[in-house]
């Protein structure tokens, strides 16, 4: 069974673009090529990096099993992925503008739970 994935996904209205990675660690480290090129722990199950070229990618660790815990995970990320692209566009993140960061944080569960779901499906 393969368990690799990568897709780039456009995030709207912020000309930003994201990179999905579905993989065991051991391969993902070998792509990844961000300023914070740590490796990644075996027992980690999803990270964000910053990459070179600007975009972002949100690592997912296949060698966890998927069960409930990765739609926790995906919550978990999709925060740091709104924080970031709202970082990103230079919009400070506040009490007073929250409601952007629930919007995003919203999509990217949605969008990443979709495609990650769909992904580990056709997989078995």
């Amino acid at each position: 069974m393969s368990t690799s994935m990568r897709k780039k996904l456009r995030i709207p209205l912020y000309e930003f673009d994201m990179v999905v990675m579905y993989d065991t660690w051991e391969r993902n480290n070998k792509l990844i090529v961000g300023e914070d090129n740590t490796p990644l722990n075996k027992s980690t199950q999803a990270r964000i990096f910053q990459l070179k070229n600007g975009s972002v990618a949100v690592a997912f660790n296949s060698d966890v099993p998927s069960n409930t815990t990765l739609t926790d995970t995906i919550l978990h990320e999709s925060i740091h992925l709104g924080t970031c692209t709202l970082n990103h566009a230079g919009i400070p993140i506040s009490y007073e503008n929250d409601e952007t960061l629930a919007y995003l944080v919203c999509w990217f569960n949605r969008k990443l739970n979709k495609m990650l779901k769909k992904y580990i499906k056709n997989q078995s």
